[in-house]
């Protein structure tokens, strides 16, 4: 596969950018409860869990069982926080250490005929329920990569849309793919844990083939 030459390079730049201070009061609060879902059809009603079950992970324990209407899985709240505030880096979160070493399970229902993206509001209606959970939004300046586009110009190979493969092959070590240079961004945001720019102005598909030093 090619991958993209030295031509594309990756530079710092200010952003300014927000970041959630986030802050637990009292006493936290495990076990199950029934949130009293509004309903999904309601203008403006912040959509909440029919049901919720929040505890402690125990190592070796079961996730539960998972199915597409229900929210299941083992988190850390600062992962839950960048799912439902749609954050992309830890780099937008201020909050305690504990929340990065912390391990909840949930198993959430989800009310009948809700969808996928509200699970993020339902996230957020869960966390603030629960876990008492307050947040605030300041802007910062950050630091940024910026991907832009050498002198030389682009020299990563262009993908045919009728032989393009939607599939993403990633790892501590490479970055491999079909993508567009705002894809590309934003895998490599989350691989680098620090927001990048999709600075390139290309809107084609690209046959990209990333590899580093550990």
């Amino acid at each position: 596969m090619a991958g993209p030459s030295r031509s594309e390079h990756l530079g710092k730049a200010p952003l300014l950018g927000c970041a959630f201070a986030a802050a637990i009061v009292g006493t936290l609060a495990f076990g199950t409860v029934h949130a009293g879902a509004q309903g999904t059809g309601q203008s403006g009603a912040q959509p909440a869990f029919e049901v919720a079950s929040v505890k402690l992970h125990v190592a070796g324990s079961g996730r539960g069982r998972s199915d597409p209407g229900r929210f299941v899985g083992t988190f850390t709240p600062t992962v839950l926080i960048m799912m439902a505030y749609g954050l992309q880096t830890g780099q937008q979160l201020v909050r305690p250490a504990w929340a990065d070493a912390l391990f909840l399970d949930i198993n959430a229902k989800m009310p009948e005929g809700a969808t996928k993206e509200q699970i993020p509001r339902m996230l957020q209606s869960l966390l603030a329920d629960r876990l008492r959970l307050t947040v605030h939004q300041e802007s910062r300046i950050m630091t940024v990569y910026q991907l832009t586009v050498g002198k030389a110009g682009p020299k990563m190979k262009e993908v045919d849309p009728s032989k393009f493969t939607d599939q993403t092959l990633v790892s501590p070590r490479f970055l491999r793919g079909h993508f567009t240079m705002s894809k590309l961004a934003y895998l490599l945001t989350e691989t680098l844990d620090r927001r990048v720019l999709d600075s390139t102005g290309l809107k084609a598909i690209y046959d990209v083939d990333l590899e580093w030093a550990g």
